[in-house]
């Protein structure tokens, strides 16, 4: 549990009930991160919709995603993230834990086409070091094709992670 006072699922009412209603249908069940970040409606509610469209997005992979979300989360020591993007990538892309240690090791290497490779590295890159990003980098991505659109939505996602890292250990977010 939490260090905030959660409300169970079961005992929510109103916005609060739907809301997890809402999370039960597109995840399956309330996982303890959504018991968390429903003290605040708001703040839930965005998390659910942030993850609708980051797994639906038009050209950034789901695995693309999960893969990005794993590696920032290892970087940020959230073991929660780190457990749920393995979990991920095992039961949605038939990766084994060899393959996922392996990736850990060099994320260079991540079973991604060269493009998403590319872009998945710039966004590690920049969640470590943002003020080392240069126009070579963006350039060098718009050659691969990639559009600035589809780079800023790929850095928001890598930057989204770390926020939601820091809420979920600042809170002690456990696994379930």
């Amino acid at each position: 549990m939490s260090y905030l006072k959660e409300i169970p699922p079961e005992q929510a009412e109103g916005a609060r009930a739907e809301l997890f209603q809402l999370v039960e249908e597109k995840i399956g069940y309330v996982p303890n991160a959504f018991k968390m970040l429903a003290v605040s409606e708001t703040v839930a509610r965005n998390q659910l919709e942030f993850i609708g469209w980051s797994q639906s997005h038009p050209s950034l992979s789901p695995k693309f995603s999960a893969i990005l979300r794993l590696l920032v989360s290892r970087e940020k020591a959230c073991s929660y993230c780190i457990d749920a993007n393995t979990a991920i990538l095992q039961n949605h892309f038939s990766m084994t834990s060899e393959q996922i240690e392996a990736l850990k090791q060099n994320p260079g290497d991540a079973p991604l086409d060269e493009r998403e490779k590319a872009l998945l590295v710039f966004v590690l890159d920049a969640v470590e070091n943002s003020l080392g990003v240069t126009s070579a980098d963006i350039e060098a991505l718009r050659e691969l094709g990639w559009s600035d659109a589809e780079i800023l939505e790929a850095l928001y996602q890598g930057a989204h992670q770390v926020a939601v890292d820091i809420l979920f250990n600042a809170f002690n977010v456990q696994g379930n």
